[in-house]
């Protein structure tokens, strides 16, 4: 397969220059396909990965970057299932977090009729819990088969597109602007968030807010684990951190209003049984054995190393 359409150099997307040094660098095969499953890591290509580092603005990004091609090797639609059992989704959520702060926007805010969009909805089980504390909301997912899926298990609120499709989806659902936008494990997967923020600001107003939860390239984590930290794969395209958050949406005017992280100390007690699967790790990667094939992330370690930030619009 001719693979040099599925990466591509960049400059940095903050700041525009070219002035950065290599964090990571894995070359093409760093996982052994016989040994691992790397529909994440490669999308099962001979590709390779590697991560730098702005010295202008300190942002972290991968360079060179997957490119539209790539999508359809690393993000499969073969683990997708065909029906989507709601009653379960709703019942085992992990979104109070996200929900609470919007409760919290909810009341500061004197607009009576709230409109939400949550990006990257996946099957949009957010948007279905934010329809129920009175906004109306609705899901975008690039996946096509999530949204088929979605819909033929009574879901009505999805739609199909990319981040690039706000607007049309604005327009379809005839809404003017969106009051809430969330983006949950998102912000990392995009291929150019300065301009998709951009787009983002363009359907908001004076305080309104995007909500925003990604990996936190500052935390416990990825300083413990560097290189073998489970959230480095060729998925995630940009690491951010708060000032690089920060930095990228007061670029379209928005101001940090909330940070939510969980305490390095909490994550202490997780280290031992993270260090072991790190063992493990290191020793499948070493081994020769090509009988058990596991997901190459399987025993990639990680502590508690999400934030979520709230932004407002000034």
């Amino acid at each position: 397969m001719n693979t040099n359409n599925l990466q591509k150099s960049r400059t940095c997307d903050l700041c525009g220059t070219d002035n950065a040094h290599v964090i990571y660098d894995f070359p093409p095969g760093y996982y052994d396909r016989d040994k691992f499953t790397t529909f994440s890591w490669d999308g099962g290509l001979e590709i390779g990965l590697k991560i730098v580092q702005c010295n202008s603005c300190g942002l972290v990004y991968q360079n060179p970057c997957i490119t539209p091609e790539a999508m359809k090797f690393v993000y499969p639609e073969s683990i997708i299932p065909e029906k989507i059992e709601y009653d379960k989704l709703l019942a085992t959520h992990k979104f109070g977090l996200i929900l609470d702060l919007i409760r919290k926007f909810q009341a500061k805010t004197n607009k009576k009729t709230l409109n939400a969009v949550d990006i990257g909805t996946r099957y949009a089980v957010l948007p279905m819990l934010m329809n129920q504390l009175g906004l109306t909301s609705y899901g975008l997912e690039y996946n096509k088969k999530c949204v088929e899926a979605a819909r033929k298990s009574g879901c009505d609120c999805i739609h199909q597109g990319e981040l690039t499709s706000l607007k049309e989806l604005a327009a379809s659902v005839g809404v003017q602007e969106f009051h809430v936008i969330t983006l949950i494990d998102v912000i990392e997967h995009l291929l150019n968030p300065s301009e998709e923020i951009k787009l983002i600001s363009e359907m908001q107003s004076s305080g309104d807010v995007v909500i925003v939860t990604t990996m936190d390239n500052d935390s416990l984590g990825h300083r413990l684990f560097k290189k073998y930290w489970y959230y480095i794969h060729s998925q995630h395209t940009f690491y951010f951190t708060k000032e690089t958050l920060v930095k990228l949406f007061a670029k379209q005017g928005y101001e940090l209003d909330e940070l939510v992280r969980i305490p390095g100390y909490k994550s202490i007690p997780q280290i031992p049984s993270e260090l072991n699967k790190l063992r493990k790790h290191l020793a499948k990667r070493a081994s020769t054995d090509n009988v058990h094939k596991e997901w190459f992330a399987t025993n990639r370690p990680h502590l508690f190393d999400l934030f979520t930030l709230v932004f407002r619009k000034s």
